[in-house]
């Protein structure tokens, strides 16, 4: 296996970051709209209760990724569309642990 700087790490999370957070920076101009469409269909969306609003809204932990990373490479899947192997994940866990956690803190 080739060894990948850091640096290219870093690149590539940044631009994952950027990809989504384009693909979701616009969610709020579009919550009446979106009302509208789910009454017009008699849509009922699930609502989240205060408690679960809380756990969703916690700080994620470096075991939790830790753990997702471990489960992954069990079932040989890749983590996401970001297009980084189970090898990958598994040779960089450590540093992408770190990054990982610096990037979900700042959203």
């Amino acid at each position: 296996m080739r060894k990948v700087s850091l640096q290219l790490i870093q690149q590539k999370c940044k631009r994952s970051s950027e990809t989504y957070k384009h693909l979701y920076a616009h969610k709020q101009e579009n919550l009446e709209e979106m009302d509208k469409f789910h009454l017009s269909r008699n849509i009922q969306l699930p609502k989240i209760e205060p408690r679960g609003n809380r756990i969703l809204n916690t700080p994620i932990m470096s075991n939790e990724i830790e753990l997702v990373i471990k489960k992954n490479s069990q079932l040989k899947k890749t983590s996401g569309a970001d297009g980084f192997t189970v090898e990958f994940y598994k040779t960089y866990k450590e540093e992408l642990i770190l990054i990982l956690l610096t990037l979900f803190k700042k959203h």
